[in-house]
């Protein structure tokens, strides 16, 4: 891309540079220290950074392709030269923002987890606690019939325990057991340690880091850009208007 409209695309590409890497750091910095926002915001800024890294080598083409359409003063050729180092600036913004939407997505899957297997283990309590319940019953039943009939009750009441008990047993089973298709069985495999307060500590550091250096390389090429097309272009007094 060169042009856009008849005007070099360079000058309108920069724009959405200098707005979007900033704004992208902005965010990586806040995913990285607050969880809310992370949970939030942690994939729109993974997709926004991603743009930007796909953005910025575009743009240096046609700052290149404009380059070599206008004089070639010592600022042009250092605004060019610090234009070169922006996609090491976006880089690792959108590889540290990438990798906390990742780690927020396990801590979703590490969530919704340890849910299931409560669910499973409050499940087992209950039908633990009806057996149980049932195995009173049918003791109080065996205390009121009479001698013929005990041994019939007591059994049934025998087999009562026994059953709940198996049915405990099945759905411990299935909390442990990924073939039984219990909860670990949707447990997945994680890689940035969601609980780990170092590994946070440590996306946090980098974050900042990350995002420090892109804001001040922005500027620079920002602020050389700015010199290399308007130093000299304009006068300190107004032009006289006229009547």
């Amino acid at each position: 891309m060169t042009t856009v409209n008849g005007l070099p695309a360079h000058i309108l590409l920069v724009h959405a540079i200098v707005v979007l890497l900033p704004l992208s750091a902005l965010v990586l910095v806040l995913t990285a220290c607050l969880p809310s926002v992370r949970r939030r915001l942690a994939g729109a800024n993974a997709i926004l950074s991603v743009l930007v890294v796909i953005l910025v080598p575009i743009t240096t083409n046609a700052g290149e392709w404009l380059e070599r359409r206008v004089a070639r003063t010592p600022l042009v050729r250092a605004h060019t030269e610090l234009g070169d180092t922006a996609i090491w600036a976006a880089i690792p913004v959108a590889v540290l923002a990438l990798a906390l939407w990742w780690r927020q997505r396990e801590a979703g899957a590490s969530g919704a987890a340890a849910v299931n297997a409560g669910a499973a283990a409050v499940s087992a309590g209950a039908a633990a606690a009806t057996g149980g319940a049932a195995a009173a019953v049918a003791g109080g039943a065996a205390a009121t019939v009479p001698v013929a009939g005990a041994a019939a009750v007591a059994g049934g009441a025998a087999a009562v325990p026994e059953a709940a008990t198996s049915r405990a047993a099945e759905a411990g089973a299935r909390q442990t057991d990924p073939a039984a298709g219990g909860a670990s069985a949707n447990r997945r495999r994680v890689f940035l340690a969601p609980a780990s307060k170092a590994v946070g500590v440590t996306l946090i550091v980098l974050s900042v880091l990350a995002a420090g250096a892109a804001v001040y390389d922005i500027v620079r090429i920002g602020d050389t850009g700015a010199q290399a097309s308007w130093q000299g272009q304009f006068q300190q007094n107004p032009a006289p208007r006229g009547h």
